[in-house]
């Protein structure tokens, strides 16, 4: 390996979100190592107010729970499944969709899990502190996740963990995937796998009215490849989303030919692009693949207008910039993205949104990757690099808050 992908292997490494690796898949309830959760196919809870409903169905309140879905798989074909914490009288929703990299080369492949089981989903959240309490650094009470945070805006929401095994920002829609270098079909269904987590998370909580989609890293960029497929899922529910680190740049930021690469090596022209219609289309009416991460989020901003949408990002991101540096040279080389045109690839985005008045931006200065899941046990409290107009900085913290209750603002340069 050259010493440019070793520096990318190691920036991959911090940017993966610590995800475990196991091949044992279990059902049980994380915080007390007994099995629960229940069937996948029982109906759990309608959102009462009581914790009898939930002990019924095997649940503890606020406690992580995991559930094996059948049916939902990863990139090298074994089972998977989602992450459960139920809030009694709760009727508002927040699924988080996980991050770890992505699977395009032989690099960026080795570097993602391929593989993501009940037994990693305990050893994730049982990083530095009791699962579920907020007391350690516990892999699932972090950022937008921390209950034991009274400034987090979804606090007190049920909560719905998607993991990330399948290396398509979970959009992938290609059973039969081939990376060279990399041995084996690759299975690119996180498609597959965010429908199965919508039914799991149904009949646990039917009686959910509101929803948060969001993500950080791959689970970023994943948020904004499920959203249509989420929204028209939950039909008039309305469904807010937030992006943590996933920027849909357009060329020459996020090179075109990287984007026709993974569009085609993942089958997005059969999931996202084809939800996308005439919007990410060219010239005689072939999806336009060299362009479809600007496209599909001007698509959703069209479709859905008064949904609120927003994306969290720093000026100068490493890991996103290493990301996109594979597109150097028509992807012939590698060089990653200078923080100068990273940002200025930041406010391309803002520009070409700035039609939809429901979306915002929260970009602060620095290289940091993913503010919303940061490791500490509470939502990230920075503050944006400066702010639009001449306005004081504002903090990540009442950003989100606001987003969340429906009031839109771009913050940062």
């Amino acid at each position: 390996m050259s010493k440019t992908l070793l520096g990318l292997s190691v920036i991959l490494v911090m940017g993966a979100t610590f995800v475990a690796c196991s091949s044992t898949s279990t059902t049980n309830n994380v915080a007390g190592d007994t099995d629960a959760g229940g069937d996948s196919d029982t109906p759990m809870w309608d959102g009462g107010d009581t914790d009898a409903a939930l002990a019924d169905a095997g649940f503890k309140a606020n406690t992580w729970t995991w559930i094996d879905v059948p049916g939902a798989k990863c990139r090298d074909g074994s089972s998977t499944g989602i992450g459960v914490n139920l809030s009694p009288g709760s009727t508002k929703t927040v699924m988080f969709l996980e991050g770890g990299g992505a699977c395009f080369n032989s690099a960026t492949c080795d570097q993602n899990p391929s593989k993501f089981s009940g037994a990693d989903f305990k050893a994730y959240v049982g990083m530095g502190g009791p699962a579920g309490s907020g007391g350690g650094k516990s892999g699932t009470s972090f950022g937008i996740l921390a209950r034991a945070d009274t400034k987090n805006p979804v606090r007190d929401w049920n909560m719905i963990y998607v993991p990330y095994c399948t290396g398509d920002i979970h959009g992938g829609n290609n059973l039969a995937g081939m990376v060279s270098g990399v041995s084996g079909t690759q299975q690119f269904v996180g498609r597959s796998n965010v429908k199965l987590a919508l039914e799991q998370t149904k009949t646990l909580v039917p009686a959910t009215d509101k929803v948060l989609l969001t993500g950080a890293s791959g689970g970023g960029f994943g948020a904004l490849m499920a959203y249509d497929q989420v929204a028209t899922f939950w039909g008039a529910v309305p469904v807010t989303m937030i992006d943590d680190s996933g920027p849909p740049m357009a060329d020459p930021f996020l090179p075109s030919c990287m984007q026709t690469l993974v569009a085609t090596l993942w089958g997005l022209d059969k999931s996202v692009l084809a939800d996308c219609g005439a919007d990410c289309q060219g010239d005689g009416g072939a999806i336009d693949t060299a362009h479809w991460g600007i496209n599909a989020v001007k698509h959703l901003a069209k479709k859905y207008p008064d949904r609120v949408l927003g994306l969290v990002e720093s000026t100068g991101d490493l890991t996103i910039s290493s990301f996109f540096g594979f597109g150097a040279a028509n992807c012939t080389s590698f060089q990653p993205v200078l923080e100068p045109d990273f940002t200025s690839g930041l406010l391309d985005i803002r520009a070409e949104l700035a039609f939809d008045k429901n979306f915002g931006t929260f970009y602060f200065g620095g290289a940091d990757h993913q503010a919303h899941t940061s490791y500490e046990n509470a939502l990230d409290t920075r503050m944006s690099t400066d702010a639009m107009d001449g306005g004081a900085p504002v903090s990540l913290v009442d950003w989100t808050t606001q987003m969340v209750n429906g009031t839109v603002t771009n913050v940062g340069p």
